[in-house]
């Protein structure tokens, strides 16, 4: 089975409504989906295991949340995987 990994922030709940909805969806194609707020990488290894990785942040004055920022900088060297940011 597929596996994704959301990793969202929200302030209002919008951007978490959206993130569950996306992961509804993957559902439904049989992918197996983690949700998660951002955090720092303890381990190296905390994004190896995923087929998929969506970012997801409201958009304040044309910007993402610096707390994705750091999430999505910190794990720039996932491969040759399917990204997307969601913003």
């Amino acid at each position: 089975m597929k596996k994704a990994l959301i990793v969202f922030d929200s302030r209002s709940g919008s951007t978490e409504e959206i993130a569950e909805l996306i992961a509804e969806g993957l559902r439904m194609e049989a992918v197996e989906v983690s949700l998660s707020k951002p955090q720092p990488l303890k381990k190296e290894n905390q994004l190896q295991g995923f087929d998929a990785y969506i970012f997801g942040s409201p958009n304040y004055h044309g910007e993402m949340l610096q707390s994705l920022k750091m999430a999505q900088d910190s794990g720039r060297e996932i491969g040759k995987k399917l990204a997307a940011a969601v913003v």
